[in-house]
């Protein structure tokens, strides 16, 4: 059975009774962040994670191997760690077996709720399936090995931003690109105001 395994550096060594894959970080090590990378996503926001087989549609080709949320670490809050379980059956752990590893990270608990997201890419990969889930383990580490953005159509992608405090990095999620009919009738009432403006 394959388990993801969300941890902080400083805690203990977890004995491999299940397939695993553990993304650590610690006190100063990354964090999430809101658009523009200055606040704190916060703790219980929605961490999915999972694998991606067409970058064109992200959403889309998205499979969930497990979800987590953002919490603490000592006193320092919004850290991408934390244990994650699938629910998926046994006999579904070989579509993930050397998949590249993705986090989708949203600023709420759940996404339907959401008014920001970002995927990130690992340079890691899901261990093969041995179906008994011993020695089929990986780590991530956030700092280091979550180093790539995936675009979501339709939306800002996030950014991975140099470090600051307890954060290093940072993991800035994305916003909604306005519709074009949104941005056309913003600046036309833009125009529309100046115009009066001079005119009085």
């Amino acid at each position: 059975m394959k388990k993801v395994i969300l941890f902080a550096l400083l805690a203990l060594p977890i004995a491999a009774q299940a397939s695993t894959v553990s993304i650590s970080t610690n006190r100063t090590g990354a964090g999430l962040f809101l658009s523009g990378g200055t606040t704190v996503a916060g703790n219980g926001m929605l961490l999915r994670i999972g694998s991606i087989s067409n970058l064109a549609d992200p959403i889309g080709s998205f499979v969930e191997f497990g979800t987590s949320a953002t919490r603490s670490i000592i006193t320092t809050t919004s850290k991408i760690t934390g244990p994650v379980a699938t629910s998926l059956p046994e006999a579904s752990h070989d579509q993930f077996n050397g998949r590249t590893i993705y986090i989708w990270a949203y600023n709420s608990g759940t996404a339907l709720t959401a008014s920001q997201q970002a995927i990130f890419s690992s340079t890691k990969a899901f261990p093969a399936n041995d179906v008994n889930g011993v020695g089929d383990d990986v780590t991530v580490v956030s700092a280091t090995d979550l180093t790539g953005v995936v675009e979501i159509p339709g939306w800002n992608p996030g950014v991975i931003l140099p470090g600051v405090g307890d954060h290093t990095p940072r993991f800035a999620l994305g916003t909604v690109v306005p519709e074009p009919t949104t941005t056309t009738f913003s600046g036309l009432a833009a125009l529309a105001f100046i115009a009066r403006r001079k005119r009085a």
